[in-house]
């Protein structure tokens, strides 16, 4: 291009006439653009990361919470099974004449707790009466 050509560019966009301070000021303008552009894509890396992280961590907390539920599931069935052994054992110890807690205490080799919540539970539902004080039939 001829200077003629160039007539109609402002003098500080024509670099052919810069001076050494000018194309300083432009390089170090230039840096600064690059740098904070490898900034911002460093952040970006840096969000996209710890999204992936914080997503893994939910998974991984959500998966935990899975196997404590079913844990205690499992826990609830031995104790509810634990529970319908109780019932059945005392009604054959009723069944087979052991009528006081005492005899049905020696019989089942059972805890005086679970003797008693089990002989409770069975007259709540009619499946052994208290004859006397001391007594239960079925």
């Amino acid at each position: 291009m001829t200077t003629e050509e160039l007539q109609g560019i402002p003098p500080f966009l024509d670099r052919r006439i810069w001076t050494e301070e000018q194309w300083a000021a432009h390089r170090k303008a230039e840096a600064a653009l690059v740098e904070n552009a490898r900034r911002i894509q460093a952040e970006h890396r840096a969000a996209r990361r710890a999204a992936i992280r914080d997503k893994e961590e939910a998974q991984a907390e959500k998966i935990l919470k899975r196997k404590q539920t079913r844990d205690e599931e499992q826990q609830r069935a031995i104790r509810r099974e634990a529970r319908k052994a109780a019932r059945r054992c005392v009604l054959m110890a009723i069944e087979a004449g052991h009528e006081t807690f005492g005899q049905i205490r020696t019989a089942t080799k059972l805890p005086d707790n679970v003797i008693s919540n089990t002989l409770y539970w069975l007259r709540e539902r009619g499946s052994v009466k208290k004859a006397s004080a001391r007594r239960y039939t079925t």
